[in-house]
């Protein structure tokens, strides 16, 4: 099943799980042109959100 999760939310994630994980507002920017041309996603007042989900290894 997925979830809807901005940009900054799945970096946020990303971030919880690997410490040594640096992000930037230029990350944050380029990570959504990124998922907005590849990904299913419609906007919310929170903004745009998508369609994702999280692969447990």
């Amino acid at each position: 099943m997925f979830e809807e999760l901005t940009c900054s939310e799945m970096l946020e994630r990303i971030q919880r799980k690997h410490s040594g994980f640096r992000c930037s507002s230029t990350t944050a920017m380029k990570l959504g042109r990124s998922l907005k041309n590849h990904f299913s996603n419609r906007r919310l007042r929170q903004g745009t959100v998508y369609k994702v989900v999280e692969i447990k290894r």
